[in-house]
């Protein structure tokens, strides 16, 4: 068995019951306990994590802050061994980078970059905000600029919160944020992207009822609908609240999510790339009857017609406004959230995990994880593995990862295998398969074949992919191959 062979890794169902076994997982600091993504001297306050699609090398794209000489945004990956340095404090002269940014990759491995960056502008007699979009060709990071020479910063106008994904079709940068345009009470919401060589706005420039202050959004790039999720205030005083939109042709509101929400509250929204389900994350204060008030985290789930909170408030304690996640798991589409858990008994700050099964908030491990003094969490899924990663703002990478050599040799036993992998222009299966769904990294369909026993892998572009099969005794089966 060649050495791609050898690398193919089961990660459906088995891999899910590998989960459910804390006494068969542990956490794992990537390099060890001394090992950081940030330089010494210097500090991250905002980070994200993001993993290359061939390579599946994570990468970690932070506000770097170095004492007397500045501040800016820095970009790392860890190659396997080490981190390495990609691109450190770009664009520091003169400016000082914002706690805003994001970065993805396109499907062929260049990663895309926005923040938002501080000027001292002298007509003004003050510092003025300035948004980038960039990407990395080669060596070098070139802003995206349409054949008008206009930039983002001429239809983006920020946000407290910045979000940036690829378009389904052209992997072009789409970015949430807020309007030139105001209510009563301030800006309003727009969705900014990169179309046919110019930046445009989808839909109208601006939606929402009230004022936006933070934003999130997210794909079904099944369907090729976004879905927004925006947070501020109505006039006259009226409480904050979330609202939660999605674009089909034009803006359509699917209401608030429920949450009686703490002032400046921070959230999320994710949508599945299994089922389409949409997912919201914010905080709550808790009455707890054993310690008095405390902060939660309550996640509600589109069915369809309405909102549903998906458990109790007392299923999760998080207790710090900064330092929390949701992500959804690429294969059973189920919920995963990791917070700092600040009522950790005798150990405040540790990181917790959970995953909700359909009826509850369960724990993936039960042992401690890895002390994390930082907040900012980002939580990402690794293609291929699926094993959870978090990175938080005091440096570490941590992964739960199976340590059982019983149950890891469940896999041996899996009815197929695909080769050659890497490929060209043709994978071959160990056997027959009677129906085969091939996946993307972001999720979507791109190809579907019955009885089965090689494709043709010429129409795809490179990058990494998954095919979905069934296993005699009915479970779902997912292998991955790389397109060169």
């Amino acid at each position: 068995m060649s050495n791609a062979q050898q690398s193919i890794r089961l990660i459906g169902v088995s891999f899910l019951f590998l989960l459910s076994l804390s006494a068969q997982c542990q956490w794992e600091i990537i390099g060890g306990n001394d090992t950081y993504f940030v330089p010494d001297g210097s500090s991250s306050m905002v980070q994200n994590l993001e993993f290359h699609p061939t390579t599946q090398e994570p990468y970690v794209f932070f506000r770097e802050h170095i004492v007397n000489e500045g501040t800016g945004v820095s970009f790392m990956k860890h190659n396997g061994t080490a981190w390495e340095e990609i691109s450190m404090m770009f664009d520091v002269t003169d400016l000082i980078s914002s706690d805003i940014f994001d970065f993805y990759f396109r499907d062929n491995g260049t990663p895309v970059v926005c923040y938002e960056q501080s000027f001292y502008d002298t007509e003004v007699g003050g510092y003025v905000d300035y948004s980038r979009v960039v990407e990395r060709i080669g060596t070098e990071w070139l802003e995206i600029m349409g054949v008008d020479n206009i930039p983002i910063d001429d239809h983006y106008f920020g946000a407290t919160e910045m979000r940036m994904l690829p378009h389904p079709q052209s992997t072009d940068p789409v970015l949430v944020g807020s309007s030139e345009n105001t209510s009563i009470n301030g800006t309003t919401t727009l969705v900014t992207y990169f179309n046919n060589g110019v930046w445009e706005y989808l839909g109208d420039d601006d939606f929402g009822a009230f004022r936006g202050n933070t934003y999130d959004m997210d794909y079904n790039y099944t369907t090729g609908h976004p879905y927004v999720a925006t947070f501020g205030d109505f006039a006259d005083g009226d409480p904050q609240i979330m609202e939660v939109w999605t674009f089909n042709g034009d803006w359509q509101s699917l209401g608030d999510p429920g949450f009686t929400l703490i002032p400046l509250t921070d959230f999320r929204l994710r949508v599945s790339p299994v089922n389409g389900d949409v997912f919201v994350m914010a905080e709550e204060n808790y009455d707890n009857p054993d310690n008095g008030q405390v902060v939660t985290l309550r996640v509600s789930k589109w069915n369809g017609s309405s909102w549903e909170l998906l458990g109790t408030p007392d299923e999760v304690f998080a207790q710090n406004t900064v330092g929390y996640d949701l992500e959804i798991h690429p294969v059973s589409g189920e919920p995963y959230i990791c917070f700092k858990d600040g009522n950790a008994p005798g150990n405040p700050g540790m990181i917790n995990i959970k995953r909700w099964d359909g009826s509850a908030w369960l724990n993936l491990d039960d042992s401690d994880s890895p002390m994390s003094y930082g907040d900012g969490l980002d939580l990402e899924f690794q293609p291929g593995t699926n094993y959870p990663y978090i990175i938080s703002n005091n440096g570490h990478l941590i992964r739960f990862v199976p340590t059982s050599t019983n149950a890891l040799e469940q896999e041996k036993d899996q009815p197929f295998q695909v080769y050659p992998n890497p490929a060209t222009n043709l994978v071959t299966f160990s056997e027959t398969l009677d129906v085969v769904e091939v996946y993307n990294s972001k999720g979507q369909q791109v190809l579907h074949l019955l009885n089965a026993k090689s494709m043709d892998i010429r129409s795809l572009e490179s990058g990494l992919y998954y095919i979905r099969s069934q296993h005699p005794n009915g479970s779902l089966i997912t292998e991955e191959f790389v397109k060169l």
